[in-house]
């Protein structure tokens, strides 16, 4: 049932990741005031976060990832985001800007690491929450695959148990 709909899906996660990013700019916005570094944060973090998360790899399947590997997974393909920004501002500033920003650029701002944590926290909390409802939506019967496997030695049993592992018990026999 999920599979014919796994470009749907696709594109609702792609825009909750952007709305996460977007609302807690806006929220960072609204504690700190400083439009112009919040409107930086939304236009590149945005640009970044989409072309580092489908390079990486973000948008694939996780059904057979665990929640703690994906969020691992997670955390370094928005550790890339943060560390490719701050690269992008350092080669665009000037040399006034240059000597405030070097070494760590952005990262010494309390604005930017509020934003970057709360953005990941966002994320993070996304996925967990999309990761437990399938799983709940899977063990209440949706998309379930049905397996017959013809034998009934040791061979049958031990296709069956490989099968049974492999899907995390979403199939019926």
């Amino acid at each position: 049932m999920f599979r014919k709909h796994a470009l749907m899906f696709n594109i609702i996660n792609r825009l909750l990741d952007l709305s996460i990013l977007l609302i807690i700019t806006w929220l960072v916005g609204q504690k700190y005031g400083s439009t112009e570094l919040i409107k930086v944060f939304a236009i590149c973090g945005s640009l970044l976060m989409i072309v580092i998360f489908s390079l990486s790899g973000i948008y694939k399947s996780w059904r057979e990832t665990s929640i703690p590997g994906q969020i691992r997974f997670l955390f370094l393909a928005w550790l890339s985001v943060l560390i490719i920004f701050n690269v992008i501002i350092l080669l665009l500033c000037n040399s006034q800007q240059m000597v405030v920003l070097w070494p760590f650029a952005l990262f010494r701002a309390p604005e930017f690491l509020y934003w970057s944590a709360l953005v990941f926290l966002g994320l993070a909390a996304e996925r967990i929450i999309v990761k437990i409802t399938l799983n709940s939506l899977r063990k209440k019967g949706f998309n379930k695959r049905t397996v017959v496997i013809a034998g009934a030695g040791e061979i049958g049993a031990e296709a069956g148990h490989v099968c049974f592992l492999k899907i995390r018990g979403s199939v019926l026999m």
